[in-house]
């Protein structure tokens, strides 16, 4: 019982790591769907995990968001 425990721990924490194809994730991420079809949790998990910055620039009247990721 105790080590069925253990592993559904570790099975939990290696759900949460990012996907290992990173290049594959830059991809789908830059589609408009892909953002669409997460639920709320896995939008902030991308969020979270790969955006390193977000950037607002200002241009004259002009306003532009600009979301730099990690790749």
């Amino acid at each position: 019982y105790k080590i069925r425990t253990e592993i559904t721990q570790l099975q939990s924490q290696f759900n949460q790591l990012p996907p290992v194809n990173l290049l594959e994730t830059a991809k789908a991420v830059c589609i408009t769907q892909f953002w669409w079809d997460l639920s709320e949790s896995e939008r902030r998990f991308y969020l979270r995990e790969f955006i390193t910055r977000i950037e607002i620039i200002r241009q004259d009247l002009d306003w532009h968001l600009q979301v730099i990721f990690i790749f």
